[in-house]
């Protein structure tokens, strides 16, 4: 999910906490080394898939890895290789529809010296858990300065991708080719395109929404939220939309639509972070106060949030501290209107979280900087569960062994297909490096931190291609 934040990602000194919650434990499974995890999904009760860059020890340079646990807690990591042996891999988001199903956003660079070094932007599919993600990919487009940061799975006919002005559909045919139709869906409201979509959510088929904003940064450093945030509608699949509202002072950041009626919706103002929920379909909202806390701070952003139903949601806030720091809190809602500060926290506050997923409000992992994997579990077990113990307070857990047994493969990728793709109004997928004016990301700037190394690298290159962290796609059950 996007949060503008300047979090450093320096190792941090932070401890393993077992936190009494209103209704559960929070606590703190794996961190240390520096570096940090950008994507989270959700598998199955017991297995978790993340993605982030881990900081090697003594050196500035980091290295993409695979992070995984096969029992909740119990974390390995694994080199994640891009499409050919010394290419870099980058992934903005991963969810997992079922545990034979999982996608991910992907971009693989071409480290081999050329400026600026070429790039495949890729859907990757995983058939086996997340175990393997292996080119070649479910589609790849080279050397372009975009790429899909957002996947909104609706079902094994229907996927929707989209960030900021590239917004597509991708629809299976029912032939016997079995090759996907990739459809440009820039949403249009009368005269109006839309190309700023920071995030879409599908409750079916044919019923869905999609939040449209856009910040630009301009000379100092100083960003400007501009007058184009609004919330669309379509009932058709994305045929026609509607604007239920446009034109609004606001970066809307993360939709979560949990009925046709019920919306919860996180971003920024000019006067700072916001979280509302909606009961007619967007049209009227209420505020969410978000508390300073009880080490009181003003913060900047919703970092992640999970909203369940109309009175329940986990939510984590940050805001930067320095020039190489970050700090946190957690709330939860249960009762429809208070958040309520967890504490203490699990990581004492230090550091930011990137996504969240979850598998209904019992079972939710977040992770972040320092390459932090944060867990929330309920009271109760989930059926066929063994509840465990809570271990005591110690040190941070030391970041996981790579398991060479499980290193991800998969170097046989076939001549890119140059094929024409079908564009609704003869729309041309734009590149997004100052798409948006001076200064401008095309609606989907990632505040990337100052980092060393490869760190940095992966930081400009998002940048560059105009991608947000975004959650993991909730899971209900």
């Amino acid at each position: 999910m996007m949060r503008h934040w300047m979090a450093g990602w320096s190792g941090l000194c932070v401890l393993v906490l077992s936190v009494p919650a209103l209704a559960g434990t929070w606590s703190l499974q794996h961190g240390g080394g520096g570096g940090g995890a950008t994507a989270v999904a959700v598998v199955d009760a017991n297995r978790v898939v993340a993605y982030g860059l881990a900081q090697q020890a003594g050196s500035d340079d980091a290295v993409p890895m695979w992070m995984s646990t096969n029992d909740g807690t119990n974390w390995k990591m694994t080199n994640a290789q891009g499409k050919t042996d010394g290419e870099l891999l980058m992934i903005s988001m991963m969810t997992c529809p079922r545990p034979s199903l999982c996608l991910a956003t992907a971009t693989s660079v071409d480290m081999s010296g050329a400026i600026p070094p070429p790039m495949t932007n890729a859907v990757l599919r995983s058939v086996d858990g997340g175990r393997t993600f292996t080119w070649p990919p479910i589609q790849q487009w080279m050397n372009k300065l975009w790429a899909f940061a957002n996947i909104e799975f609706v079902s094994d006919a229907v996927i929707w991708l989209c960030n900021g002005p590239n917004v597509a559909a991708v629809k299976r045919p029912s032939d016997s080719t079995h090759q996907y139709e990739y459809l440009w869906k820039v949403p249009k409201v009368g005269d109006t395109q839309y190309q700023s979509i920071l995030d879409i959510d599908f409750l079916d088929a044919n019923v869905g929404f999609a939040v449209n904003g856009k910040e630009v940064e301009g000379q100092g450093g100083a960003s400007t939220i501009e007058a184009l945030g609004a919330l669309l509608k379509t009932t058709d699949g994305g045929a026609t939309w509607e604007a239920v509202y446009s034109e609004r002072q606001e970066l809307p950041v993360d939709l979560q639509v949990l009925s046709p009626d019920l919306l919860f919706l996180s971003g920024r103002t000019p006067s700072g972070p916001f979280l509302r929920r909606s009961e007619d379909g967007g049209r009227n909202w209420t505020e969410l106060a978000i508390p300073a806390g009880a080490e009181p701070r003003n913060w900047t952003g919703v970092d992640v949030y999970r909203a369940f139903d109309r009175d329940t949601a986990y939510v984590i806030v940050g805001v930067p501290v320095g020039q190489e720091s970050y700090a946190h809190t957690i709330f939860e809602m249960r009762d429809g209107a208070t958040l309520v500060e967890v504490l203490p926290s699990p990581a004492n506050h230090v550091g930011g979280f990137m996504a969240m997923d979850c598998m209904g409000p019992e079972r939710c992992w977040a992770v972040g900087t320092d390459m932090m994997v944060l867990h929330y579990r309920g009271d109760d077990p989930l059926p066929g569960e063994d509840s465990g113990t809570v271990g005591p307070d110690g040190a941070m857990p030391d970041a996981a062994v790579m398991d060479a047994a499980e290193e991800v493969s998969g170097n046989d990728v076939p001549g890119h297909d140059s094929g024409a793709f079908p564009f609704d109004d003869g729309y041309i997928p734009r590149d997004l490096a100052g798409a948006g004016g001076e200064g401008g990301s095309g609606g989907c700037a990632a505040g990337a931190p100052a980092l060393p190394g490869l760190l940095a690298l992966g930081a400009s290159l998002v940048a560059l291609a105009g991608l947000r962290v975004r959650r993991g796609r909730r899971r209900q059950g």
